[in-house]
């Protein structure tokens, strides 16, 4: 039910809000809407794992380090994650995986230590 022409988005920060879990896919049509030039079929999953937003965020020697909120909602806990197990990037905010816990951090809120690559992402 949703589409847009490539001319009017920019292909390299596309994304989906707000789309349900379920089978979905991405489909590029040429002369004007009539032929299938490429199909992508994908799966948005529901994620066990929570969500936690951090800010003033260091990532280093594989693990995150930042303010999380405490009980007040404020970010005023300083806390170490446990071993990043992956990342990716959409835009501006950064995913950083553990075991059960996915923290989310904005490009402004984020430092690396001088021996960590910068750009170590794979977009998933």
């Amino acid at each position: 039910d949703n589409w847009h022409y490539l001319r009017d988005i920019d292909v390299s920060n596309a994304s989906f809000p707000g789309q349900e879990k379920g089978s979905w896919s991405l489909r590029v049509f040429t002369d004007g809407g009539y032929d299938i030039e490429q199909r992508i079929d994908f799966q948005i999953i529901q994620s066990d794992k929570t969500e936690v937003w951090m800010q003033d965020a260091e990532y280093g020697d594989q693990r995150l380090k930042g303010l999380i909120p405490d009980r007040r909602n404020k970010f005023t806990k300083r806390i170490t994650t446990s071993k990043i197990e992956a990342q990716s990037k959409v835009g501006e905010i950064n995913r950083f995986e553990t075991d059960d816990t996915t923290y989310l951090v904005y490009d402004r809120e984020l430092q690396q230590q001088e021996n960590e690559k910068a750009n170590f992402w794979e977009t998933v």
